[in-house]
């Protein structure tokens, strides 16, 4: 596997459920590989139920995700509402998201992790890299078709 030849990188997962494209045991696979899971509230659903895990809240329920995969953080996107994170050590993060005129929601989640991990990269805390990954999001969902060019200077990533 490639991920062997990386045993010190940091595994981000989001893991994208679609209809007919895993089975359990494949995204209990993918759970145990990974340092950082992201996934959003219906997923959060999902996996709840395959794997029997008692959803509470969705803080509860990322803390047993957390537990069960031996995660470093498990990171929920809520859409407009933003993003809640939480860590091994109990920090616990729940971001609000930024009102925009959603164009298209098309390529969202993904931009939200790319954000998410530029967080991480800058050394940034659970907060900062759930609000980069909410700005990312939010430019994404105001731009039809995808994720266009993000200027180092827009006023959103100060």
């Amino acid at each position: 596997f490639l991920l062997d030849q990386a045993p010190h990188a940091v595994k981000f997962l989001d893991i994208n459920i679609r209809k007919d494209c895993f089975t359990p045991e494949t995204l209990s696979a993918a759970c145990a590989r990974a340092d950082i899971l992201k996934i959003n509230r219906s997923e959060a659903e999902l996996l709840s139920s395959l794997f029997g895990v008692r959803q509470q809240s969705l803080p509860e329920f990322g803390k047993a995700l957390i537990e069960r995969f031996n995660l470093r953080q498990c990171v929920v996107t809520l859409g407009e509402q933003g993003a809640l994170a939480l860590d091994r050590d109990g920090a616990q993060a729940e971001v609000p998201g930024y009102k925009v005129e959603v164009a298209d929601t098309i390529g969202a989640g993904d931009a939200f992790s790319a954000g998410y991990c530029a967080g991480l990269l800058r050394g940034e805390d659970l907060n900062g890299c759930c609000r980069m990954g909410n700005v990312f999001g939010a430019l994404a969902s105001a731009t039809r078709g995808g994720m266009g060019e993000i200027s180092p200077d827009s006023s959103l990533l100060r």
